[in-house]
């Protein structure tokens, strides 16, 4: 997070001194921050694809365990450094509920919260959200 590198990144600066000598802190964070969309995934970058990892496992664990799920879509919430980015693809386009082959996406609701008050949107919401996601649950 930026916060993390805001307390840390003087400590780094003082073990590469040469390296980092005119690279600023945002500079930094943008460049150890950067997102491309890439077709294969196993192309992602050695931090993050373990997460994805362990998000899919832990959306199926849920799932098999009976708990309800839901999405939330965070491309409109505002990062100091790089502003908003772009929405992501649903996250359970790749899950199939049964041998039938449905999409968990096609039961699973992804919430979008408006773009000009993101947070609040959340806030407001997510206790319905919640309920919702347990109805559904409950009628699969």
């Amino acid at each position: 997070s930026y916060q993390f590198w805001k307390t840390h990144y003087p400590i780094l600066k003082q073990t590469f001194v040469e390296q980092l000598k005119d690279i600023s802190l945002d500079q930094f964070y943008r460049a150890i921050n950067k997102v491309e969309n890439s077709l294969i995934r196993t192309e992602a970058d050695e931090l993050t694809y373990p997460l994805h990892i362990m998000i899919r496992y832990e959306i199926e664990k849920a799932w098999n365990e009976g708990k309800g799920l839901l999405g939330v879509y965070v491309h409109n919430l505002e990062d100091p450094v790089t502003g908003k980015c772009k929405k992501g693809d649903n996250p359970f386009e790749h899950f199939t509920m049964n041998r039938d082959g449905k999409k968990l996406r096609s039961v699973i609701k992804c919430y979008d919260p408006e773009p000009d008050d993101a947070y609040n949107c959340i806030i407001d919401n997510l206790d319905y959200w919640i309920d919702d996601a347990m109805s559904i649950r409950n009628n699969y």
